[in-house]
């Protein structure tokens, strides 16, 4: 079993990031390749550089995560799948110049900060986001978000270059 040692707010987005649906095993695990480690649920990813982890001897692959020890930094151990992640980098979008920064604080702490930056996206992309998608990724609280396309996922980077995070819209008919 591989170890792996990350930053707490890294490791409270991956997991609220991952599914907890029993029906789709694969998505509740960790996606980690030699750039980069994932979680995503489908309608949200979440991707941290490798620059940002502590791994040891981990070969690229998809681990079940075991939480070992809690603190300003979490130590898991993986538990390797056999098991194919579905493509994620071509539903990435490029990071653009056309930027919008944003402030996430939980709904805990301010529900109007994360109506407000709903609206902001909203205006900034044209599209519809969920609020408790944005919500999951309120442990690291400042981000840039790229311009989306019409009906596109929104890239959202950490000002601090370590992860991103890709939401996925949902349209509103008018009837």
């Amino acid at each position: 079993m591989s170890k792996m040692t990350v930053r707490k707010e890294i490791w409270q987005i991956l997991d609220k990031v991952r599914t907890k649906e029993k029906d789709h095993e694969l998505f509740s695990c960790l996606h980690i390749t030699e750039k980069y480690i994932e979680a995503t649920n489908g309608k949200i990813l979440f991707r941290v550089f490798m620059d940002n982890i502590g791994l040891d001897n981990v070969i690229s692959g998809i681990y079940k995560p075991i939480i070992t020890t809690k603190g300003r930094l979490v130590e898991l151990f993986l538990e390797p799948i056999k098991d194919n992640f579905p493509d994620t980098d071509s539903c990435i979008p490029e990071k653009t110049n056309d930027i919008l920064s944003l402030e996430l604080k939980t709904e805990k702490d301010s529900l109007i900060n994360l109506s407000s930056a709903l609206i902001k996206l909203y205006n900034f992309t044209g599209n519809c986001y969920s609020i408790s998608l944005l919500n999951l990724l309120t442990p690291l609280t400042f981000w840039k978000a790229s311009k989306a396309k019409k009906d596109g996922a929104v890239r959202l980077d950490d000002n601090n270059n370590e992860c991103i995070a890709i939401i996925m819209p949902f349209v509103i008919e008018e009837k």
